[in-house]
Parts: C-alpha cells; sequence; structure tokens
C-alpha cells in the first residue's frame, strides 16, 4: 500500500464517526492524524483534514479532504519525547535515589559530593535561611566558570549573579513550594543560566526538600537539573514545520476541492462531447478518426475509473470504525444482487458453502466481499463457466500457526476461490499494491486498487489476508478477522 506525498479524497457522509458527527452539528472542519501501511510495509503516518461541503439548501452533501504525509514531523517528534523522557528518567532516577537517601547523605556529605561531582548534570544545594550555595558539583562550576571559593564568597548574592532576571521569580515560587512542602515531593521548573561565555542556557530542574530542623522546617533545598538547549532547538524546529505543515494543509484542502470537483467537469464534457460524436458524425469520420475517438472515450472512461477507485480507496480510513456482529450471508445475497447481470452474462456459479456472524465495519465489509467477487468474475477464463465458492468458519487463533495472528482469540475465517486464471504464486503480495497489475489493460480492465482496497480493509478489521494461486488453476483468499 502507498500513499503519496499529496492524496486528495472526498469524503461523504457514511457512518460518521465523532469527528464527522461534530461537522455535521457545527459545520466545522474536522482534522486528526493516522497510521498507513507503506507498500515497504511500514506504517507512516498521515494527517487528515476533512470540511463539509453544503448544498443551495444549507445542507451537507459530502466532505472534501486531504491526507498530508507528515511522517518525518512524527518521527521527529518521537525522537524529541524519547530523549526528554530518557533524560527525565535519568533526573527523576537519581532525584529519587537522592531523596530515599537523604539521611545518609547528611551523614555522609563527603562521599556523596565525590559521587555528584561525576554526574553529567548540574547538582546544587542550596541553604533556604541564609539563600546561600551549600554545594555545586564540579559540572556546574563548570558551566559557570566560577571556583567554589568564588562561589562561596559571593553567597546570597550568587542567584541574581548567574540566574536570568526573568526567571528569578519563577524560582522564588518553587522555594516557597518546597519551604511548604510536608514530604519529600518533587518540584519541577525551567530557568536559564549565565555560562562562562556569557550566554543564557536554558535548564530545566527539578527541587526537592533537602534538610529539616527539628521543627520540621525545610532548611536546604536540593536540585539537580539538565541542559535543555538541544531540545530547545528541536523544540523550535519542530514548531516551525509545523506552522508550515498546517499552510501547506490549507493549500492542500483548497486544491483537494478543485481536483475532485472542478477537475472532474472538464472530464464529463470530453466523454459528452465524444458520444455525441460518435452518435452525430461517425460517417462523417475516416477509420482512422473513428479509431482516435474510440481510444479518447476508453482513456476518458479510465480516468473516471481511476478517479472513482482512488475515492474509495481513500474512504476505507481506520477511523471510520463502528463494529456490528453481522450474518455474512445476508452480505452476500445482497452483494449476490449486484453482480447477478455480470453472474447471468458469464454463466457464473456463486456458491456459499457455509456462512457465519461476525464483529465487521459493516459498509466496508461490503466492499470487501464486492471487490473479490468482482475480481474472479473479471479475471474467468475465456469461454469456461466461473465458479466461484465462499465459505467461512470461526477457528481458533493458536491452530493457525501464523506469527501475525494472536494465539489466544478466534478467527472468523473467510475463504473466497474461484476457477479462473490465477497467477504465478511469486506475485501473492504484490498484487495487494496500490496500482499494481498483472495484466495489460488490453486484456482485463482495471485500475490495479481493488485489492490494495481489500487489504486495506482487512487490516482496518485488525486481519490479515492471504493470496494463493496458479496459473490458469483459480486464486483463494484466505481472510482473518477477530471474531469478537
Amino acid at each position: 500500500m502507498y500513499f503519496s506525498k499529496q492524496f486528495y479524497c472526498t469524503f461523504k457522509c457514511v457512518e460518521p464517526d465523532e469527528a464527522w458527527k461534530n461537522s455535521l452539528l457545527t459545520g466545522e472542519r474536522y482534522k486528526f492524524d493516522v497510521r498507513l501501511k507503506s507498500k515497504n510495509n511500514e506504517y507512516r503516518w498521515f494527517n487528515v483534514n476533512g470540511e463539509p461541503v453544503f448544498n443551495n439548501e444549507n445542507k451537507i452533501v459530502k466532505w472534501v479532504g486531504a491526507f498530508n504525509d507528515i511522517h518525518s514531523e512524527k518521527s521527529f517528534a518521537k525522537e524529541l519525547e524519547k530523549k526528554v523522557e530518557e533524560r527525565t528518567n535519568e533526573l527523576q532516577t537519581v532525584n529519587e535515589i537522592l531523596v530515599q537517601q537523604n539521611e545518609l547523605l547528611s551523614i555522609s556529605e563527603s562521599f556523596n559530593r565525590s559521587l555528584t561531582d561525576i554526574s553529567p548534570n548540574v547538582v546544587y544545594i542550596q541553604d533556604l535561611i541564609t539563600n546561600r550555595p551549600v554545594f555545586l558539583n564540579k559540572t556546574a562550576l563548570s558551566l559557570i566558570g566560577h571556583s567554589w571559593e568564588r562561589v562561596n564568597n559571593i553567597g546570597n548574592k550568587f542567584q541574581s549573579l548567574v540566574i536570568h532576571p526573568d526567571d528569578i521569580p519563577f524560582i522564588t515560587e518553587v522555594i516557597n513550594k518546597v519551604k511548604a512542602s510536608k514530604k519529600y515531593e518533587v518540584f519541577e521548573h525551567e530557568y536559564r543560566v549565565k555560562n562562562a561565555k556569557g550566554n543564557w542556557t536554558p535548564f530545566l530542574a527539578r527541587d526537592v526538600a533537602f534538610k529539616r530542623n527539628s521543627k520540621n522546617e525545610v532548611t536546604q533545598l536540593l536540585g539537580i537539573a539538565i541542559d535543555v538547549t538541544e531540545l530547545k532547538k528541536a523544540k523550535d524546529v519542530l514548531e516551525e514545520n509545523n506552522k508550515e505543515l498546517e499552510k501547506m494543509n490549507k493549500e492542500l484542502e483548497s486544491f483537494a476541492y478543485v481536483s475532485s470537483h472542478d477537475l472532474q467537469e472538464p472530464l464529463r464534457k470530453i466523454q459528452a462531447f465524444s458520444s455525441r460524436l460518435m452518435e452525430k458524425e461517425q460517417d462523417n469520420l475516416s477509420e482512422t478518426g473513428k479509431d482516435y475517438l474510440r481510444r479518447m472515450r476508453a482513456a476518458g472512461e479510465r480516468m473516471q475509473q481511476l478517479i472513482q477507485d482512488l475515492l474509495a480507496y481513500s474512504r476505507t480510513k481506520t477511523t471510520d470504525r463502528k463494529f456490528e456482529k453481522v450474518d455474512l450471508s445476508l452480505i452476500l445475497e445482497d452483494i449476490k444482487e449486484d453482480v447477478s447481470d455480470d453472474l447471468i452474462r458469464k454463466n457464473a456459479t456463486l456458491e456459499i458453502l457455509q456462512m457465519c456472524s461476525t464483529n465487521i465495519i459493516l459498509f466496508q465489509f461490503r466492499q470487501l466481499i464486492y471487490n473479490l467477487i468482482s475480481n474472479s468474475l473479471k479475471f474467468s477464463k475465456k469461454n469456461v463457466p466461473p465458479i466461484i465458492k465462499i465459505q467461512c468458519e470461526i477457528i481458533k487463533g493458536d491452530t493457525l500457526n501464523n506469527e501475525k495472528l494472536v494465539s489466544e482469540i478466534n478467527y472468523c475465517h473467510i475463504s473466497i476461490s474461484d476457477n479462473g486464471i490465477g497467477f504465478d504464486d511469486i506475485y501473492k503480495d504484490k498484487i495487494f499494491e496500490i496500482f499494481q497489475r498483472l495484466h495489460g489493460r488490453e486484456e482485463y480492465v482495471g485500475t490495479g486498487i481493488g485489492l490494495a482496497i481489500v487489504k486495506k480493509i482487512v487490516e482496518n478489521h485488525h486481519g490479515i489476508i492471504t493470496a494463493t494461486g496458479q496459473l490458469n488453476k483459480g486464486a483463494i483468499f484466505n481472510i482473518y478477522i477477530p471474531a469478537e
């Protein structure tokens, strides 16, 4: 499965989810992020935007939407979150150790000072009575470019010397919270420190009560801080990318409307006028002219079919998940009626051997079965009546011997087989990729999207689909979806 960088679609009012319901009530557009599997079997993030389109009666008739590939931004944000989490966990771990060992720190101060000196983070202890620093580890001293003797001489003016003036009120607020704390509560805050080069370095710090007097009043504060310069830069870049992405989304929404509506109007006119030429002017055309006209009409029909298939593909979103328990035999009877003309024309037999009930997204699953039956009818042998067999059963996952399925749950196994032209088994995975065709357009019409839609719907049901085939001996499609 593959999405281009810019992918346009029109969403109609079919089984609306919460976002659609809100759009129906308010007339506002909706947006969400979703992961879709690429042709390399890797999930990529897409941002989806949909906006309602109103008719002359001010009623919503459809949604115009756009998919935009945001995988790079998502991956960047995920990596950023991972780094923040790692550094935060490191900070929390050290804090927890220091808090739990508060008594030991008081007794073995020299040992713990040696321990904190090897930390790559800033560690400090502040006396809350005199407002003087009691301890700064080597990392902190190296950062500000001062010796401990100089820091000790500066005394209670140290904070105003190295902390950004705008951040001092926040530090004071945290100190007051630490003083008021009854237990070893950890308080997080940010501030900027003037480094040895005179530049302001941003830090993320956590402070905790370190010592108390006989009245249980906090007399010293222990803090650990990490340099978040790189994380701040990454955040700024991410915010800038998000702004640019929002701008692109608005442009895509406008273009999506044009591509899904206005661009189809010229196509309809081409088809209409070419039909009139064939009906009224064919006697005035040479054989070459007639051939050109037939080719033009065929190209227009393929273009229209491609647009319709792409819209169908886009509508099989993972967000449309309203599951309900349905007897599959009812769906098959409905589909059988839809393909009755093709069944009669090809003298085909549709055998429904065994059916069951399972939880499905109704309109999507109907599309799935319809596509597979249509596929069997399309790729039937010439002068051989097609025989299509469908059966369904509930089977335990531990009997399927498939690593993609959960052994502890039951699956609904649906099998659809035919006696058609089949395919070489080396293409069993390729046939599910979008725009993939094993036969020329002259032999079998189509856009190469039908089986891609089938696979996407199966994945929306948390299931898998497999295909096996032999040339001129037919094909079998096996679907496994959770029964509950």
